[in-house]
């Protein structure tokens, strides 16, 4: 039987944000399959990752983000939604917001006139971000 073996970069990645040794495995699974994007893909989940300071969260958005490989879905430090990275752009948001508002706008009926209605309090906001 073959030996599975983690890529020293998944391993300091690991280290790095504090993640289970089940988030490092799923993780080195699609960076594999993704070998043609690995060094853009690791940059773009650090900048993710750095800007989020509670370990659960960092998991949960490791396993969007992973989600999103697998679905060929990912495209960099803020979100597969078009829209959403207008906002992000827009209201200056961190990756780790984008990215939830994406994961949450995805399991909405009508994202487009949930992301509209957003916009407004977005505007409005001191601190989007925390908004979001």
């Amino acid at each position: 039987a073959a030996e599975r073996k983690m890529e020293p970069d998944v391993i300091e990645f690991q280290a790095q944000y504090s993640l289970q040794e089940r988030h490092a495995w799923s993780l080195n699974e699609q960076l594999k399959e993704r070998n043609n994007t690995y060094d853009d893909d690791l940059w773009a989940l650090h900048e993710i990752m750095r800007k989020c300071n509670n370990t659960a969260q960092r998991c949960d958005l490791l396993n969007m983000n992973v989600r999103w490989m697998k679905e060929g879905k990912f495209c960099g430090p803020y979100s597969p939604n078009p829209l959403v990275i207008k906002a992000a752009k827009k209201y200056n948001l961190d990756p780790p917001s984008a990215c939830k508002l994406a994961d949450a706008l995805e399991q909405r009926d009508d994202p487009d006139t949930d992301m509209a209605r957003l916009d407004g309090h977005l505007a409005r906001s001191n601190k989007p971000s925390s908004l979001v």
